[in-house]
Parts: structure tokens; C-alpha cells; sequence
């Protein structure tokens, strides 16, 4: 089980501007988890991804005396301990209420899902996955093949599975994400999801009615002929991990590729969006 490095910066001026652009610098950059607190945040990555030159080559850190940041190593056991003691229940619209195991489910919320985020991505808390689960709300999935690229915990495909799907595949690169994924789903009783290792090369051959992505800017347009081949005709492409600003360049790029847009959802900023196979 891989150890993971925690970065905590320190910003002394404009802290919102500066969290935004560096949270999205450091995003491109692999980090899977930020938690904002009132003068910076927290990134983490795992150590074996770790390259602290590439820190050196994000100009907002260097050239601005005011950033400042801490590293350290996070033993794969500790984290258990750490989330415990941060994790608050997520409540997404008026039908999702998302908790810890160690919390008590809320029966007058139509989709109870129970996740032990350990060291991965998807609480419900960042904006990126609370938007998308908002969207994925107003979308008929029933009886539908799904994927789930980039699943983190597998907070989606579990809704995507509460929503009736048919069956979920959901991939991810990190070994320890996709651990975590199969006990969240066994945590929550959804036998027609699959956790598999690996990125966009599991989608070739494959067939899909609905996939979601909430990665990044950078590999949704490295991998925009992955997800448009992989999608059958009507099907619906919805993905997160991304600025308002960047969504204009997401849909030039998806357009090549026959995936129109329908709308999108943002919240502080960040942006969901859902397209079409055409």
C-alpha cells in the first residue's frame, strides 16, 4: 500500500485567487485530494508519484514569496485516523445524504451512501463530485451500462448503481483507490459494480449508455477520443475536474469527436458538464 505525500500551503495574500490556480496547477499534476482551510490548503499525492521538481516549475509558487508550503509523509495506515476526525456528512440537493459508517444514515433522504474515503478521492465535499452527483440527479439511468473513469472511492458508480443502473465498471489508476473502491461498494451493497486498475485504455472495445469522468482538464482532452468511441450513439458523456474557464476549451475539443454539450453546473467556480454522443 502506497504512502502518500501531504503538502501544506501557507498563503498570506489573496488566498482564494491563489488557492484556485494553484489547487488546478496541482491537479494537472496527479495530486487526488485538497482540503481548504482559512489561510491555504492540503494536497496529497502518492509517494511514489512524488517529484518535488516539478513544484519548482509552477511559477505561483516561486515567484511569490507569500506562498510557502510544508511536506510530509503520510503513512498509508494513518489516514483512517486523519478523516475520521474531519470527516462531516455531505448533504447534495434534498435526495443525497453521503456519511461515514461511523454516522447515522438519514431515512428522509431518498440515496443513503455510506463512504470510507481512506486515501482516495470522492467524499462528496469538493465541489467537482457534489456537482456531478447533482447532474447525474437529473438523468434517467436505468437499466444502463456505465463507467466510471477515475472513481476514487466509487461515490459515483454507487449512485450510479442506487439510480439502477444496470452494470458499473469503475477504473482507476491508484491500487489503493481501487481497494478502497470494493469495500465502499461491499459497505453499500451494490453487486453490479466491478473496480478495476487501470485509465482510458480499459474503455477500448468496450460499449457504454452513460460514462463520467471527474479527472482533470488535461486528461479529459488527452482522452476525449477514448470516452467518444467508447459511447454509444445518444449516449452521455459527464464530466468534472475543471474551472468555468476551462469549459470552453472542453467543448471545442469534445465537438471534434461528435459529443455535443448540454449543460453544466457550477459551484465556487468549479464545473461539471454533461455532453452527447451524436
Amino acid at each position: 500500500m502506497s504512502h502518500y505525500v501531504e503538502l501544506t500551503f501557507s498563503i498570506k495574500q489573496d488566498i482564494v485567487l491563489y488557492t484556485e490556480i494553484l489547487i488546478a496547477q496541482l491537479n494537472d499534476l496527479g495530486y487526488v485530494m485538497f482540503e481548504e482551510y482559512e489561510n491555504g490548503f492540503k494536497a496529497y499525492i502518492p509517494q511514489t508519484q512524488f517529484n518535488p521538481d516539478l513544484l519548482n516549475e509552477i511559477d505561483t509558487i516561486t515567484q511569490n514569496h507569500f506562498i510557502t508550503y510544508t511536506q510530509t509523509v503520510i503513512p498509508y495506515q494513518n489516514w483512517n485516523l486523519t478523516w475520521e476526525q474531519n470527516f462531516n456528512p455531505v448533504v447534495v440537493g434534498s435526495d443525497i445524504y453521503v456519511h461515514a459508517d461511523f454516522h447515522t444514515p438519514l431515512p428522509q433522504f431518498k440515496y443513503n451512501i455510506c463512504i470510507q474515503p481512506e486515501m482516495s478521492f470522492g467524499t462528496g465535499h469538493h465541489e467537482t463530485t457534489s456537482c456531478v452527483m447533482s447532474l447525474m440527479l437529473g438523468y434517467n439511468f436505468d437499466n444502463k451500462t456505465v463507467c466510471d473513469m477515475g472513481s476514487g472511492t466509487g461515490i459515483l458508480a454507487i449512485l450510479a448503481s442506487k439510480l439502477n443502473a444496470a452494470k458499473i465498471d469503475a477504473v482507476d489508476f491508484d491500487e489503493n483507490c481501487v481497494r478502497n473502491g470494493l469495500s465502499n461498494v461491499k459497505r453499500n451493497a451494490c453487486n453490479n459494480i466491478g473496480m478495476h486498475l487501470g485509465d482510458a485504455g480499459f474503455l477500448s472495445g468496450k460499449q457504454y449508455e452513460i460514462i463520467i469522468a471527474n479527472i482533470n482538464k488535461n486528461i479529459l482532452l488527452a482522452d476525449a477520443d477514448n470516452y467518444a468511441q467508447a459511447i454509444a450513439t445518444s449516449g452521455l458523456l459527464l464530466v468534472s475536474g475543471f474551472y468555468a474557464e476551462d469549459l470552453a476549451d472542453i467543448k471545442t475539443c469534445f465537438a471534434k469527436h461528435q459529443l455535443i454539450y448540454k449543460e453544466s453546473l457550477l459551484k465556487n467556480n468549479w464545473c461539471a458538464a454533461v455532453f452527447q454522443k451524436c
